[in-house]
């Protein structure tokens, strides 16, 4: 998650101040008969809790895979003022 200036959105954390980010693996095998390089869709849904937010801002997730990402692969929304 990264605010509107791109950099990683922090929130309060037993240990102190923390990013917010999201990891995990995934594999997704090619159907027979599919050639080699086709896209595949992964259907992909993720629940989390409430966040602490900076209040009046804008923030963006987004996806990252083996290092690359994609403008397609970000998600913006606002953050109601207090």
């Amino acid at each position: 998650l990264v605010d509107q200036d791109g950099r990683p959105v922090r929130i309060p954390a037993p240990e102190g101040e923390r990013a917010v980010r999201i990891t995990g693996n995934f594999e997704v095998g090619r159907p027979a008969g599919l050639p080699q390089g086709s896209p595949i869709d992964l259907p992909l849904a993720i629940t989390i809790g409430p966040l602490a937010l900076p209040a009046a801002t804008r923030c963006v997730w987004q996806l990252t895979i083996d290092d690359a990402t994609d403008p397609a692969w970000q998600l913006a929304f606002n953050v109601r003022s207090e």
